[in-house]
């Protein structure tokens, strides 16, 4: 864990999903205690096998640390990618 400066940050996460399969993997996203993205569905949005979807998302940081959460609702997240950007 690398602590960060204290600020707004841009979050850019890349989400994947294998199967494709729209509603068998949703979750949200909560950062710093605040949900950034609620029921994100991969498969739905990209409707084919090995699509990546890609969001921006401005977070808050605070107390030098910026806590991330990917909170299933079907399916575990599949997030190969996160870049943090001042």
């Amino acid at each position: 864990m690398q602590p960060l400066s204290n600020g707004l940050d841009t979050v850019t996460a890349t989400f994947a999903d294998p199967a494709a399969a729209p509603v068998a993997r949703r979750f949200d996203v909560v950062a710093n205690g605040q949900n950034a993205i609620t029921a994100i569905d991969v498969a739905a949005a990209g409707g084919k096998p090995l699509f990546a979807l890609t969001r921006q998302l401005p977070v808050d940081v605070s107390g030098n640390l910026l806590d991330l959460q990917f909170v299933p609702r079907n399916g575990k997240a599949i997030v190969p990618v996160i870049e943090i950007m001042r």
